[in-house]
């Protein structure tokens, strides 16, 4: 009898150990699979941020051929391109926002920043007043323009006015920034003398 029992004991041992070696060979097959399931999502992933990182590349605008220029108001009405930084009564910044199918179609706010020779920004009144958000920072703007954007090449002019006579119109190059949708789209440059 005891020996039946022991045979039984070695017959199951038997089965426990084939079945753990099933068991063993099944995990270790499982933990590949999930290893290749991982690494596939992690390319995945990856794949996904840079297809982001470039839709949002492409939906951003973009501003080429910007020229600008200063004109001087004759007593007549008539306007006169000036190269005279005394004379400027107005500054036209002009350029095209490009073609873009990615970007969302519709109004779009443009800000123009012209910056004098001595950095300070010229403003179409109290500077504080003239203020925009970018990349979490509040800074002055010159002109300001919300725009229909329906993804086809836009071309643009928009001018500065100086309002007031004490505003001192210096002699050197004026820096010139145009921003859309919380980017700098463009720069270009005037010299007054």
């Amino acid at each position: 009898k005891l020996i039946v029992v022991a045979k039984t004991y070695v017959h199951q041992m038997d089965s426990l150990y084939t079945v753990n070696t099933e068991l063993v060979e099944e995990n270790k097959e499982i933990k590949a699979r999930y290893n290749e399931e991982k690494a596939i999502n992690k390319n995945l992933s990856k794949e996904k941020a840079q297809l982001s990182d470039k839709i949002d590349q492409a939906s951003v605008l973009k501003a080429y051929n910007m020229t600008a220029k200063a004109i001087y108001l004759k007593k007549t009405g008539k306007e006169k391109d000036t190269d005279k930084a005394r004379r400027t009564d107005m500054i036209e910044v002009s350029f095209t926002l490009g073609k873009n199918v990615v970007l969302e179609p519709g109004l779009k706010d443009v800000y123009v920043r012209i910056a004098r020779p001595d950095n300070k920004i010229l403003t179409p009144g109290v500077a504080e007043d003239y203020i925009f958000d970018y990349k979490g920072e509040q800074i002055q703007y010159s002109i300001y323009e919300q725009i229909q954007y329906d993804n086809e090449a836009s071309p643009l002019s928009l001018r500065w006015f100086k309002k007031y006579e004490d505003i001192e119109m210096l002699s050197g190059t004026y820096e010139i920034t145009v921003f859309a949708n919380g980017e700098e789209i463009g720069t270009t440059s005037l010299e007054l003398q």
